[in-house]
């Protein structure tokens, strides 16, 4: 879980989704594209009630999918906008961005744990 006390030191998963075929014709000056991510939520960090359509008002794109189960809510999002990502700082950069907005808005609603699933891919059709 990522604690808002503890930002950026743990529970961020890094999904690089990898296509060989793609792989032939990409040229590292392109990069890498960040645009989705997943928050998962356990059920014990959040309280005995909580508004999902409140939560989702508050991210700017909104979320695209919830998915509850009896040990967590699930929220995936995309992005408006694509980030390219060239080196492994600026791939942290864009980590640490979603982390501390992510955490602006879920304090508001006094969660302070949860992880994070970062999806990176390349751009190539």
């Amino acid at each position: 879980m990522i604690n808002n006390a503890r930002i950026l030191k743990e529970n961020v998963l890094i999904n690089l989704n990898y296509d060989v075929k793609r792989l032939e014709v990409w040229k590292e000056e392109e990069g890498i594209i960040y645009r989705y991510h997943t928050i998962i939520i356990p059920m014990d960090a959040i309280g005995d009630e909580i508004d999902l359509n409140a939560i989702d008002k508050e991210f700017f794109d909104g979320v695209h999918t919830t998915k509850i189960s009896k040990t967590e809510v699930s929220l995936f999002f995309s992005q408006s906008v694509s980030n390219h990502v060239v080196t492994i700082k600026e791939m942290y950069k864009e980590i640490n961005n979603t982390v501390r907005d992510i955490s602006t808005i879920l304090d508001k609603f006094n969660i302070n744990d949860y992880r994070l699933i970062c999806d990176f891919y390349s751009e190539i059709e």
